[in-house]
């Protein structure tokens, strides 16, 4: 009988669309090359950077685009996903490509807040190129994106590009990233 933490991976596929180049610029250089997580990256950036003092000082607009432990992107108490994880949120190879709503499941990861431990999946994700890209039916572009550590799931999401460009917008006020494409 095969173990149902040691899930196979559906997660890389055919693209339906790509990044476009200025997309690709600002996600990777965001959330991998100048990640805000905890020893990810020599280039690491911090809030202050960007021009917040506090994570709590754009919780707030954050949360417009992830409500994160409201049944829509959830933080679990566990080392890795479990094929019933993936069923509660939508999240299973059957369903992963369904695009009718924004959603993600994450183990817990030692960061600072909720904010920062989605981040780091989201980085590791783009890091390791554990995602597809996909378009909806009204042309817009979805990333579907996994973390996987030794033949488990630690991370899965399915989230609007925009949405992760709006949250960049948030949080990057001094236009590190963005500059004039804010």
């Amino acid at each position: 009988m095969k173990n149902k933490n040691n899930i196979p991976s559906t997660i890389i596929c055919n693209n339906d669309v790509e990044l476009t180049k200025n997309e690709y610029y600002i996600l990777y250089n965001f959330f991998v090359t100048h990640s805000l997580c905890n020893n990810q990256s020599k280039r690491k950036r911090t809030l202050k950077e960007y021009g917040i003092k506090r994570i709590t000082d754009i919780e707030k607009q954050l949360s417009k685009y992830i409500k994160i432990d409201k049944g829509t992107f959830d933080i679990l108490e566990t080392d890795s996903l479990h094929f019933e994880d993936l069923i509660n949120y939508n999240l299973n190879d059957k369903n992963l490509f369904d695009l009718a709503e924004e959603r993600g499941v994450f183990t817990k990861v030692q960061e600072s807040n909720k904010y920062f431990q989605v981040f780091y999946y989201i980085r590791n994700s783009l890091a390791h190129g554990e995602y597809t890209l996909k378009k909806d039916a009204n042309d817009e572009k979805y990333i579907i994106m996994q973390n996987s550590k030794n033949k488990s799931i630690r991370a899965r999401m399915v989230v609007k590009v925009g949405t992760l460009i709006n949250i960049i917008r948030i949080i990057d006020v001094n236009n590190i990233i963005l500059g004039d494409n804010n």
